[in-house]
């Protein structure tokens, strides 16, 4: 009797032996991620990590981001897409066995390359922006002072508007000259002499027509009457020779 008491006390001292080890040998579940990693060209990463064997493991709550299972040795590897290519963005992964889970933030990266590449491609559109900025500044400023050199001939202008084309006077009432173009063709310039004034009228000739042209009201220069030599009657409009310069570009 006192054997076999003997032998059942061994065998549960060795039962008991038996369940501390092998609690003793589960595992506590763990995440292992790169804190941060960085993205291919297209914005994509393949995250590579290990847990425990047959542990679910997901990107955020699953629903969207990608979700796997971890292999018989506990590794994983999830995908995911930045949703702005030259911006990082911070996930959350998420690994869950049982009752326990553990949570682990990793940063994902804009590819440094593509960055670099871009940031080099945008400060050389910059600069080629500001070149045309002041090449066009530059021709900008070369074109007034033409249109400036050309407008200081004349003391005033007029014009006459027709349907399809506008005539346009530019009078010196110092050298008494008067120049003559349209709007279709303000390359060709008639120039000529002309007698009298303008409050009693005066006399010109343009490319052999003969023509007058007097104030419409005596004293007040807004309005010309013109005439040419059959008799029509044209009322041109006071306008600064400046304006007529750069509008009909007979600076050019």
């Amino acid at each position: 009797m006192k054997k076999f008491l003997g032998i059942l006390g061994g065998l549960l001292l060795v039962g008991s032996l038996f369940m501390l080890t092998g609690c003793s040998e589960e595992k506590a579940l763990f995440l292992d991620v790169p804190t941060s990693i960085e993205a291919d060209t297209g914005g994509n990463v393949t995250i590579k990590g290990k847990t425990l064997p047959d542990t679910d493991v997901k990107i955020g709550l699953g629903i969207i981001g990608d979700s796997t299972t971890s292999d018989e040795k506990g590794n994983f590897s999830l995908k995911y897409e930045l949703s702005s290519e030259d911006e990082s963005s911070t996930i959350k992964i998420t690994a869950k066995s049982d009752d326990d889970k553990k949570t682990k933030s990793v940063t994902v990266k804009p590819n440094a390359a593509k960055m670099s590449s871009q940031k080099a491609a945008s400060s050389s559109s910059e600069s080629a922006a500001k070149a045309s900025e002041s090449s066009a500044s530059a021709s900008s400023q070369a074109d007034q002072a033409k249109i400036e050199a050309v407008a200081k001939n004349y003391t005033t202008s007029y014009q006459v508007k027709f349907q399809d084309y506008t005539v346009i006077y530019l009078i010196n009432e110092k050298t008494k000259t008067i120049a003559m173009t349209t709007s279709d063709e303000p390359e060709h310039v008639s120039t000529s002499q002309y007698t009298g004034n303008f409050n009693d009228g005066i006399d010109f000739n343009m490319d052999g027509l003969a023509m007058h042209a007097h104030y419409h009201y005596v004293d007040q220069p807004a309005a010309l009457i013109v005439t040419d030599e059959s008799g029509n009657e044209n009322k041109a409009v006071q306008i600064d020779p400046a304006t007529s310069v750069q509008y009909y570009h007979l600076y050019k």
